[in-house]
């Protein structure tokens, strides 16, 4: 398998990953923000089958995350921390590992790809799954840290 296949089989994966969890969050901006990392995913696949094909990259794609940061500030705002299972935690813990084996892949196969276009578009896919990683490590900090505020107000009262 090359590398264009075995990239596209990752974003598939992540891709189908997303929208699983986008259908079971438990709140609406959840959901937002796990269809916003499906079409992240899409794209990327995308992105690779124009580089398989012609063996050059597409036009940069200047990735927008306005809206990611404006439903993260919502989430911390109404976040309901109860509702969060254990079960949910560890599927989110699980696509930051997705997240992270796809970073350190794309920047391998871009230190392989020598210089030029190819190597600057892995190198773009590879800080892309870093900040995919980094928005959900930012979820999860928010989920417990809502909890331990539950956890010592109950304590307290």
């Amino acid at each position: 398998m090359n590398i264009f296949d075995q990239a596209m089989k990752f974003e598939q994966k992540g891709m189908h990953y997303y929208h699983g969890l986008a259908k079971r969050a438990w709140e609406p901006s959840m959901k937002k923000i796990f269809l916003w990392l499906a079409v992240q995913e899409e794209h990327h696949y995308d992105l690779l089958k124009s580089l398989k094909k012609d063996a050059l990259p597409l036009r940069g794609r200047k990735v927008d995350f306005r809206p990611i940061k404006e439903l993260l500030k919502a989430i911390g705002k109404i976040m309901v921390v109860a509702e969060v299972t254990l079960s949910q935690l560890s599927a989110y813990r699980t696509a930051i590992r997705m997240e992270n084996r796809s970073e350190a892949f794309y920047r391998k196969r871009a230190r392989q790809a020598g210089k030029g276009p190819i190597r600057r578009a892995l190198n773009e896919m590879a800080g892309e799954e870093a900040r995919h990683a980094e928005t959900i490590e930012y979820i999860i900090a928010g989920i417990e840290k809502k909890r331990k505020m539950l956890i010592l107000a109950n304590k307290a009262g």
